[in-house]
């Protein structure tokens, strides 16, 4: 990394006023202070922050004396919020304020040890962070008046450029450090609609489980490691738990005796009363595909090379890049129903084929998926949608499974409903809506994945032929959003789905038709489109509905054209009307009150900002 960063000016930016005094205080002090983080990130990408941070050369005791109004919960760590006083800044956000700073140890393996500790400068400060994109320094207020500029000393502004999340230094040390940053890119790429750098990707896949096989009865292996955790010792597995002053950070690893296993009643679990203990053959013998049975000894006598023992052909399978069954496939997806969307799911993301033998068993078998419980069957369904190279191939594998049909039968009914070709020259529904998988980028969000897949879900339902003016036949689908919505709803909540995730891939399947009418939209309405939670997945998904179809983007270049510009513009003032404001007009709470709130905050962007003159408006909108 550069002893010096690159500095170069920022566009035009718009940083609200309690953020820039943080600034001008700490300045007039002598400190150096930049914002940092994602207000950065997002301010360059044209989007509006949620959270302002601070990062300066000052020390806590220091950010605590200027600012009266501060809170040092995170002091050990060298952070003070700064609190805005409401009667100089009403309604403005805290900032979390921090001191330049570097950290040796994660022992927990998510936060720095607080001993080690130090104060530094602003380079080895950038250099602690998680990604290149979160690490770009802003100075909003330079000297002489002249254009904010940002400092970079980690390559952050190309990575922008190039829509990219990569780790700062060595991915893996990052990720140890603090592993819920392998979940933080995954939704930074998701919701920023960037690709993962290659080396912090994987990084992210190296072996996240490891899993030991022995000889040893689970007796004994409690008996050697008085930190386990006997809840799967029914089965013989016993979880070997690291003690964190010797294995900071290790994860536990599931130890198992070496088992055979003659009845699975319920088709997902052994049998703990046919269980018997065996030796490594007959126990890799049980397992589900030969890719998974294989045998590693890192440790072999004499100091030697690690080798690998291999029973079931899965060594050439793994070079044939092949999903087989272990014996007799129909065996084995009659022991546990699951492994039919599991070799799926292993195809789809390895990239592998699935043996003849084994396909044919599980499209044989394929009703059978419906005895698992709907929570197993979602995790499976999203790890294939968003860990796959390709969903689109992923959901034709799923399809000519015939699983498909049996856990989402009304994506299966999408064949053959046939659209205008004028709009959809690629084909029917079911193809439209495979393409689009085709087209994700790497790594999805479960929203943008199920958006996709659900999207055009209600056009089935509402298919039919009309005739047009000029006595010519064309297929419509009246309503079809809405009716997607509410189907969207029902076939996320039978498989269990959150309800937060639910009410997301709700509204960006009903309102995907509504980008299409951003172009006619009155300013504050299309400003409220732009700022939905969900907008970025929503813009990734008309992106791919255009370019599955038509392949005009002249609607989308529109709204990324007008978000740039509104985040241009001042953030967006306080409304002047609340609902206390109508109870005090005489109205009684209740669900009219937001529309109304809506419409008059709707007169007051327009420019209409005497609060006497919109409740004077309030009868315009009684109904």
């Amino acid at each position: 990394m550069p002893l010096s960063p690159s500095i170069f000016p920022a566009p035009p930016l718009s940083v609200p006023p309690f953020p820039q005094h943080v600034v001008r205080t700490l300045r007039a002090a002598g400190h150096e202070t930049f914002l940092v983080g994602g207000c950065v990130r997002d301010l360059l990408l044209g989007r509006t922050p949620k959270d302002w941070d601070v990062v300066t050369s000052a020390r806590p005791d220091a950010i605590e004396a200027l600012f009266p109004h501060s809170i040092p919960i995170g002091k050990a760590f060298g952070i003070i919020t700064v609190v805005p006083d409401p009667q100089v800044f009403p309604g403005a956000a805290p900032v979390e304020t921090a001191t330049y700073r570097a950290e040796s140890t994660y022992a927990d393996g998510r936060h720095p040890d607080p001993g080690t500790l130090r104060f530094t400068d602003a380079r080895e400060d950038a250099l602690r962070r998680d990604f290149t994109v979160n690490a770009l320094l802003l100075d909003p207020l330079p000297a002489g008046g002249s254009a904010p500029r940002v400092c970079d000393f980690v390559g952050g502004r190309a990575d922008l450029a190039a829509r990219t999340i990569r780790a700062i230094g060595d991915p893996s040390r990052r990720f140890a450090e603090d592993r819920l940053r392998m979940l933080r890119a995954i939704r930074f790429a998701a919701t920023l609609g960037f690709a993962i750098d290659p080396a912090t990707f994987a990084a992210i896949r190296t072996p996240k489980d490891w899993d030991v096989v022995t000889s040893a009865r689970p007796d004994a292996i409690e008996a050697l490691f008085p930190h386990s955790i006997p809840i799967g010792k029914a089965f013989g597995i016993i979880t070997v738990v690291p003690d964190p002053q010797v294995f900071p950070g290790a994860a536990p690893v599931e130890t198992a005796t070496y088992r055979a296993e003659s009845t699975y009643a319920d088709g997902r679990h052994p049998d703990p009363g046919t269980l018997r203990f065996t030796d490594a053959r007959e126990d890799a013998l049980r397992r589900d595909f030969t890719v998974n049975a294989l045998l590693l000894d890192p440790l072999p006598a004499g100091g030697s090379a690690p080798r690998v023992c291999d029973f079931v052909g899965g060594r050439a399978d793994l070079a044939a890049r092949t999903i087989r069954a272990i014996g007799d496939p129909s065996r084995r997806f009659a022991e546990d129903r699951l492994r039919m969307l599991r070799a799926i799911r292993f195809a789809a993301t390895l990239g592998f084929a699935i043996d003849p033998a084994t396909f044919a068993a599980i499209r044989t078998l394929a009703p059978g998926i419906r005895d698992i419980s709907a929570e197993r069957i979602r995790d499976e369904l999203l790890r294939i949608l968003t860990e796959s190279a390709d969903a689109g191939t992923a959901l034709g594998l799923l399809d000519s499974s015939g699983l498909l049909r049996e856990i989402l039968p009304e994506v299966h009914a999408m064949h053959g409903v046939e659209q205008p070709p004028e709009f959809h020259p690629e084909g029917d529904v079911y193809v439209h809506t495979r393409l689009m998988l085709s087209g994700l980028p790497p790594h999805p969000s479960a929203r943008l994945a199920l958006a996709v897949l659900l999207h055009d879900v209600g056009k089935p339902p509402t298919a039919h032929l009309a005739t047009l003016p000029d006595g010519t036949l064309r297929w419509r689908f009246e309503s079809h959003a809405a009716v997607g919505a509410e189907m969207a709803r029902g076939i996320l909540a039978r498989l269990r789905c959150p309800n937060t995730l639910i009410d997301d891939v709700a509204h960006m399947v009903g309102n995907h038709m509504r980008i299409a009418e951003s172009p006619n939209m009155r300013p504050p309405k299309l400003r409220r489109l732009l700022a939905a939670p969900t907008i970025d997945d929503e813009l990734v998904l008309h992106r791919l509905d255009c370019e599955s179809s038509h392949n005009s983007k002249n609607i989308l270049d529109f709204l990324l054209a007008a978000r740039a510009r509104f985040a241009a513009e001042p953030v967006l003032p306080p409304p002047l009307v609340m609902g206390r404001d109508l109870i005090a007009a005489g109205l009684s709470p209740g669900p009219a009150f937001k529309p109304i709130l809506q419409a008059l905050y709707d007169l007051q962007l327009e420019g209409e900002t005497d609060k006497a003159a919109l409740l004077a408006r309030l009868p315009d909108f009684l109904h």
